[in-house]
């Protein structure tokens, strides 16, 4: 386990015999996707895979404040990745910025009549 973490196996203080979730042998590549369907079949509500809730996740990070910096840190990620390929656009803000343009336009015109 170790040396599929490199310099984390150190930090994290892995031993090669044991696996996340205190299990002897890896987890089976479909055991969280499983549970992860349980779930939504429990909540009722309307199914996704696992990796929309990435999505979900930097979305808010971002409407939080966090940087692209930060949130790239966070994942394991490049800066441009983030920004490529998180890079929601929230309609609630691009009608913000653009009652903000209004709002600056009406107060200091752009052209100064002569």
């Amino acid at each position: 386990m170790s040396a599929e973490y490199g310099d984390f196996g150190g930090l994290y203080d892995f031993a090669d015999d044991c696996f996340p979730f205190g299990f002897h042998t890896p987890l089976s590549p479909n055991t969280m996707q499983h549970a992860f369907e349980r779930y939504i079949k429990k909540c009722g509500v309307r199914s996704i895979n696992i990796h929309a809730l990435r999505h979900s996740h930097v979305f808010y990070l971002r409407e939080m404040g966090w940087s692209s910096f930060d949130i790239a840190k966070s994942l394991g990620h490049m800066v441009e990745m983030v920004d490529e390929v998180y890079g929601q656009w929230n309609t609630d803000k691009q009608s913000e910025m653009i009652k903000k343009i209004d709002q600056t336009l009406a107060e200091k015109p752009v052209i100064k009549k002569v």
